[in-house]
């Protein structure tokens, strides 16, 4: 005797627990999600803030934070993936899908959930906009100024920022300015700052000296302090 659905009559399979594979999926739930998800994206480094934690413009965190969303029933084994598009109405849209087993056969369930991207300023580029920096290179030269190395090294100082900012957003440059007989530089992060000086001082065979002056409370009210790095040339 043939197998048939006992809710359509269909007697095309597969069939999972003696239902037609269209019936069952509709009758039961097998991939949970929300329609939408609100997302905070910085409107000016494009970051975005995932679980309480910020992290750069890459839709591979925003996928591995929709997966960890996914709540599954009665599948087994299970492969999940997303993928991003956007819809007829230009909203951002993921696609999910989860691949597994159901009483033993291959079952595919696809859902598709807006992304709500809000935008707000990130705490770090909060702080720049308010003039927040750490580190302020001084560069100075005892020799006549070389317009042409300066340029270099500032171009440099622009490099390494630009690498160490991949996973520290205070890596940057928030104001530069001309000096007496050099450059004002300044910069969002006094680690970033360190670094960066560690790789100039021997690619330009410059002296940097250092002094620190107290420039208020930190968000757990420690003393926070500037550093001014004097670069000699």
């Amino acid at each position: 005797m043939n197998e048939f659905c006992p809710k359509c009559g269909s007697t095309k399979g597969p069939f999972l627990n003696s239902f037609c594979y269209s019936c069952y999926l509709e009758d039961h739930e097998l991939v949970i999600v929300p329609g939408s998800f609100e997302i905070e994206r910085c409107v000016k480094c494009g970051r975005t803030r995932l679980s309480g934690k910020w992290f750069a413009e890459n839709n591979a965190f925003i996928a591995e934070f929709l997966e960890k969303k996914v709540k599954l029933k009665e599948m087994d084994d299970a492969d999940i993936s997303v993928e991003f598009e956007e819809s007829p109405k230009g909203e951002q849209v993921a696609k999910i899908t989860a691949r597994g087993e159901v009483a033993g056969k291959n079952v595919t369930v696809s859902k598709t959930v807006l992304i709500d991207f809000k935008r707000v300023a990130c705490p770090s580029c909060g702080k720049i906009s308010g003039g927040y920096f750490e580190a302020k290179i001084q560069i100075r030269w005892d020799s006549p100024r070389d317009l042409k190395k300066e340029k270099s090294i500032c171009a440099e100082i622009g490099r390494q920022l630009a690498v160490m900012r991949e996973t520290n957003p205070m890596a940057l440059i928030t104001d530069e300015g001309e000096a007496p007989n050099g450059r004002d530089i300044y910069i969002g992060s006094n680690k970033a700052a360190r670094t960066a000086l560690s790789i100039i001082k021997s690619k330009f065979g410059a002296t940097v000296l250092s002094s620190a002056k107290l420039a208020g409370l930190d968000e757990s009210g420690k003393e926070r302090y500037r550093i001014t790095y004097s670069m000699r040339l």
